[in-house]
């Protein structure tokens, strides 16, 4: 890409995981790799519009305001977030408005 970073996405992963009594585990929404997803690639054209289909509803819902939490994070603040758990994202950062630091860490955690 422009930014000098040559990612590859190796293996095919579903977008939706499910535990064997069939509630959400895990959901992926990799932007950057959506397009690529090999499922989507490689079923029938009559399968794919379904799974784009749900894609898009299920994005109508995590877009809507009523589904989500907004918390403006004071300076000092820490949160931990387990990225297979919790769908995150945060609003644009404002030029002019301040400084911002976000580091990123990696851990084990044992279920």
């Amino acid at each position: 890409g422009s930014s000098g970073i040559n990612a590859e996405y190796g293996g095919t992963y579903p977008s939706v995981e499910l535990t064997d009594s069939g509630s959400v585990y895990r959901y992926r929404d990799l932007f950057f790799a959506r397009d690529n997803y090999q499922f989507v690639r490689e079923v029938p054209v009559d399968r794919r519009q379904l799974w784009w289909e749900a894609y898009r509803y299920l994005r109508r819902q995590f877009d809507d305001e009523r589904q989500q939490l907004t918390q403006r994070l004071e300076g000092g603040t820490m949160v931990l977030i387990d990225n297979w758990r919790i769908l995150h994202g945060r609003e644009a950062f404002v030029p002019n408005s301040g400084s911002r630091l976000m580091e990123e860490a990696y851990g084990d955690w044992n279920n």
